[in-house]
């Protein structure tokens, strides 16, 4: 019912050792773990990109996320190179979230020398451009479709 998604380190000790994200197998049983009282879209839109992702990299290989400061929620490594940097927020309209996601990336950026840099949200369309960086912004429809 539960996938993981690991910790990225460049030392496979720390990213063996890292604590992983967990994720459901379907958005069903995210609704059924919520509380009434909750209506986060960004976890049933993160936990959609996961699987869209997941079926992507078979058994999750290549697949981990990015926490130092800042959380990044997906980092794609292929051939030992870090390929692509993307978070999920259902809306970039909040300052202090399109902050704190615009943050995970660049410091995962930094540290991994990636450039691909991606935020996925329900609706918006454009780039940002911040810290030297060029940041694409895509609707999930065009993402997952």
């Amino acid at each position: 019912m539960f996938l993981s998604l690991p910790k990225f380190s460049f030392s496979p000790i720390k990213e063996f050792s890292g604590t992983p994200k967990y994720y459901t197998i379907d958005n069903g049983f995210n609704y059924a773990l919520q509380s009434v009282a909750s209506e986060n879209r960004g976890v049933f839109l993160e936990n959609a990109v996961y699987l869209h992702l997941r079926r992507k990299h078979p058994f999750g290989k290549g697949l981990f996320y990015f926490k130092e400061k800042y959380e990044c929620d997906f980092l794609r490594l292929e051939k030992q190179s870090v390929s692509e940097l993307i978070q999920v927020c259902w809306s970039l309209e909040n300052s202090e979230t399109k902050k704190r996601e615009i943050n995970g990336l660049l410091e995962a950026a930094k540290a991994t020398g990636c450039k691909n840099l991606k935020i996925i949200t329900y609706d918006f369309e454009g780039y940002i451009k911040e810290g030297g960086f060029e940041i694409s912004v895509q609707p999930a429809w065009k993402v997952l479709g």
